[in-house]
């Protein structure tokens, strides 16, 4: 860099200290400062590198040496690459796979047992039964051998299985050893003195139990590469050491090392260069910082802006790679829908103008294709908007792909741009296109997880009922996963009523009773023909055991990975709530008893989605539990479960308004009396 260049740096650093003490620096200037500076860090290195007039290829006019003593990174990592890529990785047997896979055998074993002491089935009706609820994947005809074993059979089965499966663990079996372990079982089995049957059965139940227990130590591993990283020296160019001969041919080595020390001829710049590099940068990432400060407050004081400003960043840094093949490849697209599915379609927009305009400021991509960049990725934001699947992001990155094309043809028609540019910058558009959809969808999910965004497609796919916890809830507990679709649709169309977050709303109502789970069978909506446990306990203990399932709800979220905002309806959705049924159970006999033992611990609702979700709960179970239905009932329940809410205080820290409040009560009795309307009674046949 030349010396102009470098008292311009100072003179930079010396005015932001100046501002740091003299004037108390916001969060907005901050922002600004960060952008701004890491761009003019940008703009600093390309004028840098422009000032370099080695050329790869071309003779070397005279010896270059190194002006100081230079530590090279880049060959240093090249050799730790290396010597890491020989590097075997430390592996650990995992004890906790044999115990899974005994445990698979010896619960089907019993499983088995189990069935054939049933006498009231079939033989083939304990076979589908046994294909149903086997923890093995088996074939029907050995579930059909194992049913018709007799106890003995099973008993020995059982014994060789699992003496067999200790010597094969015990030994280690890595992934890619699996296969060929389980062409062993077969020989193994037959070298014994069973019966066919026997044989049949313990070498399909090894085959089902049997999975690698032997994986890479990632602590040692790492532990070991460290040792390798340590061992190797520093990649040093002492000063005055010659980097390229006079006379040699240059290569892009010697161009990388050159650059390393800042060595290339240097030409004289004004200081007009730089103001006019500051003031190119500075006035449109104001702009964009004012605009987020007076429309996006909210972005300024989340993570969002974070977000924001490492998603430019990349950007830039994508359009520098690309630009060397063909600006016209460069992602653009990808800023754009990164941006609107996590920060929001206007902001998107904002920053899709600034991006392309420092692209052609910093790269130097050409006037039309800018402005192709803009119209394309403006018509992607706007094809993005409602969108909730994610193959559609990629779907987006071909759309803007194929818009921006048909733009560039336009120069064709008006013969700005020869039918071999048309072609040639015409596919690399559309190649750019394509990639910024496919980074965009492969890149969503850390976007997602490290700014912890919760967008539409994300909630959309935790309303999935293929989703692990809702098969579980159907499954294991029919009743809350009935009982939590009713709440869904409720809540739903009551987000929908006062204008918060739909999605949010039902996802959070899937998921609020997952803590049910645990004790499925001591809630009514899961007692199918089974006396209540209640009836045998006090009223505090089943207290203890119905409220417990808000705790289990945040512990079960927690280790699934549930988003915050759904883990914070789950929280909220009982607030301190009363247990007033076993509590007026308990003071039966006239004692004063402590309220606190019979509520909730939970938060009180603090988001009108968790307002939502509480009222939609109590508002189901109450409605269900009606004996008579009618719609003067359902008007009446409803009526009297909100103003008990709002009578206990549950809403106090929520940001409903009365008016809101009158909406979702309308909305519920509208929903409920179409779920539970009354139906035609069809005579019996004659």
């Amino acid at each position: 860099m030349t010396r102009a260049g470098v008292d311009m740096l100072r003179m930079i650093k010396s005015f932001i200290k100046r501002m740091v003490t003299v004037i108390k620096i916001g969060k907005t200037t901050t922002i600004f400062l960060l952008f701004f500076v890491s761009a003019l860090i940008l703009a600093m290195s390309q004028s840098q590198l422009s000032q370099a007039n080695l050329k790869v290829g071309e003779k070397a006019p005279e010896d270059i040496r190194a002006p100081f003593t230079i530590e090279d990174e880049d060959a240093y990592e090249a050799l730790v690459e290396e010597s890491l890529a020989n590097m075997d990785a430390v592996y650990r047997i995992s004890p906790t796979v044999q115990i899974t896979a005994k445990a698979k055998v010896s619960g089907y074993l019993d499983l088995v047992r189990d069935i054939k002491l049933r006498n009231n089935l079939s033989k083939q009706s304990k076979i589908d039964e046994l294909e149903t609820v086997s923890p093995l994947e088996l074939t029907t005809d050995v579930h059909e051998i194992a049913v018709g074993s007799t106890f003995s059979s099973i008993n020995t089965v059982e014994a060789i299985s699992e003496d067999i499966l200790t010597q094969m663990l015990a030994q280690g079996i890595k992934e890619d050893e699996l296969n060929y372990q389980l062409l062993e079982i077969d020989d193994t089995v037959g070298s014994l003195n069973l019966e066919d049957g026997e044989q049949l059965l313990v070498s399909n139940i090894l085959m089902g139990a049997m999975e690698p227990n032997e994986f890479v130590d990632m602590i040692a591993t790492e532990r070991q590469m460290e040792i390798v990283r340590e061992s190797i020296r520093p990649v040093v160019i002492e000063q005055n050491d010659i980097i390229v001969q006079k006379g040699e041919t240059i290569t892009e080595e010697h161009i990388r090392i050159v650059q390393l020390a800042n060595i290339g001829d240097e030409t004289a710049s004004s200081w007009t260069r730089y103001m006019g590099i500051l003031i190119q940068l500075m006035l449109p990432l104001l702009a964009m910082v004012l605009y987020i400060k007076y429309f996006h407050p909210e972005t300024l004081k989340g993570r969002l802006i974070y977000l924001l400003f490492t998603l430019f960043m990349i950007s830039l840094l994508l359009g520098r790679a690309m630009e060397s093949i063909s600006p016209y490849l460069i992602p653009s697209a990808f800023n754009a829908i990164i941006a609107t599915l996590l920060v929001g379609p206007g902001l998107a927009i904002i920053s899709n103008l600034v991006l392309v305009y420092m692209l052609h400021f910093l790269w130097s991509i050409p006037g039309e294709l800018s402005i192709i960049m803009i119209i394309g990725n403006s018509a992607g934001i706007i094809l993005l908007l409602h969108q909730n699947q994610r193959h559609r992001v990629l779907l987006n990155g071909i759309y803007i792909g194929i818009i921006s094309f048909i733009f560039y043809l336009g120069y064709y028609f008006l013969g700005d741009v020869t039918t071999g540019e048309l072609f040639f910058n015409g596919g690399a558009i559309i190649i750019g296109g394509l990639v910024s959809g496919v980074v965009s969808l492969g890149t969503l999910p850390l976007w997602e997880n490290v700014f912890k965004v919760l967008t539409p497609i994300k909630l959309m796919e935790l309303t999935d009922p293929n989703q692990p916890l809702l098969r579980r809830l159907f499954a294991e507990a029919p009743g809350t996963y009935h009982h939590s679709l009713i709440v869904g649709s409720l809540s739903e169309a009551a987000a929908a009523s006062i204008g918060a977050n739909p999605l949010l709303a039902k996802a959070g109502a899937y998921y609020h009773d997952i803590g049910k789970l645990k004790r499925p069978y001591y809630f009514k909506e899961n007692q199918f023909g089974i006396d209540n446990p209640h009836d045998d306990l006090e009223p505090i203990q089943s207290t203890r055991i119905i409220i417990s399932h808000w705790e289990d709800g945040i512990k079960l979220g927690r280790e699934s990975k549930l988003p915050v905002e759904i883990m914070d309806i789950i929280d909220q959705h009982h607030g301190n709530t009363l247990m007033a049924y076993f509590y007026h159970k308990a003071s039966g006999d006239g004692q004063i008893l402590p309220e606190d033992k019979f509520r909730y611990g939970g938060q009180k609702p603090k988001s009108r989605e968790a307002t939502i979700v509480m009222l939609a709960d109590s508002v189901e179970a109450a409605v269900r539990s009606l004996k008579n239905m009618n719609e003067a009932a359902i008007e009446q329940m409803v009526g009297k479960i909100i103003k008990g809410k709002i009578e206990d205080g549950q809403l106090d820290q929520s940001p409903i308004t009365t008016k809101e409040i009158n909406m979702v009560r309308n909305t519920f009795i509208s929903v409920l009396k179409g779920i539970y309307h009354e139906r035609i009674e069809y005579p019996e046949k004659s």
